[in-house]
């Protein structure tokens, strides 16, 4: 009997020992799993960027700019500590701006708050070789109405202001430069008083100006051409001019109000105005909860959608400007 119950003792404390490692395994893994430290991001950009935020460079979030270029990323479950926070977005034109490194303390238990991020602009030069005394055109895009400084071998060559949709282009003159020489371009943007970290780099060369060919020196003796062979060289043919190729679709559907098959440039104010509106309302519809697929698929074939990939962005306005004038 007593060995009985000395058994049924010894499986009591064995069950409830392994309950209690058991239960304790469940604490120390859920404590691990669950964060409570929150990073939220916030800044500036260009009008729909694509901007990939990293932290020690590994991607933890994206977020897409507005129509304003404003963005702002919660990032929840963050370890705290000091870490590296990057944010770096793609344009219009798949460029990508340079990263935008950020270090800071992360706080365990509180938001964590990185404001006021003025993302660099992207860049673009028209050309790498530059015959001395010729200009070099910077361009890209940065937040809007933003002063962008362009910047070559790190010292300041000028500065240009952004448009609505973002885009600037400075031309730079090269008539004091070193035939031969490499030279390095990037720019900054600023709001206010704040300004970005630098873009990325271009480099172009100066190379020598093309020389004129001299004019002759004496005029040739004149020598008579008979009239039968004068003749010939009067007779001018005509190429007929190539017609303007036939508006898209889409585009003469809702843009073309007088039905004569182009779009004037007399009529760009108020193409621009009905694209706007309807780019504007795109966006406010997808932004209303509980929105179903069906009604975003909807939405994504209004007047702003004109190349058919099923968004309303910056490429479908490029494509309606293509054809103003044409």
């Amino acid at each position: 009997m007593k060995k009985i119950l000395s058994l049924k003792i010894l499986l009591l404390v064995l069950f409830f020992g392994a309950s209690l490692v058991w239960a304790e395994d469940r604490v120390v893994d859920v404590s691990v799993n669950v964060g409570d430290t929150i990073l939220i991001v916030s800044g500036k950009a260009f009008p729909g960027a694509y901007i990939t935020v990293t932290e020690n460079e590994a991607v933890i979030g994206t977020v897409t700019a507005d129509a304003l270029g404003n963005f702002e990323k919660e990032l929840f479950a963050q370890e705290s500590g000091v870490r590296s926070i990057g944010l770096y977005g793609v344009d219009a034109d798949n460029l990508t701006t340079s990263t935008s490194t950020h270090t800071l303390t992360l706080e365990r238990g509180i938001d964590n708050i990185l404001s006021n991020v003025i993302l660099p602009p992207t860049i673009s030069i028209s050309g790498t070789e530059i015959a001395k005394g010729d200009t070099v055109d910077v361009f890209g895009y940065a937040p809007i109405s933003s002063t962008v400084t362009v910047y070559v071998n790190d010292s300041l060559a000028g500065s240009t202001s952004s448009d609505a949709f973002g885009y600037y282009k400075y031309t730079y003159d090269t008539d004091t430069h070193t035939v031969g020489s490499s030279y390095r371009v990037y720019v900054k943007a600023a709001l206010g008083s704040y300004t970005s970290q630098a873009s990325g780099e271009k480099t172009f060369t100066t190379t020598t100006a093309p020389t004129a060919t001299p004019a002759p020196t004496s005029a040739a003796t004149a020598t008579s051409v008979p009239t039968s062979i004068l003749t010939p060289l009067l007779t001018v043919s005509v190429t007929p001019k190539p017609t303007s190729a036939p508006l898209p679709a889409p585009i003469k559907e809702h843009f073309d109000f007088d039905n004569d098959g182009k779009i004037e440039v007399k009529e760009v104010f108020k193409v621009v105005q009905v694209w706007a509106e309807s780019w504007k309302e795109y966006i406010r519809e997808l932004s209303e909860a509980g929105i179903e697929e069906q009604k975003r698929q909807e939405t994504a074939k209004e007047k702003c959608d004109l190349n058919g990939d099923g968004i309303c962005n910056l490429i479908d306005f490029s494509i309606l400007m293509y054809y103003i004038g044409k």
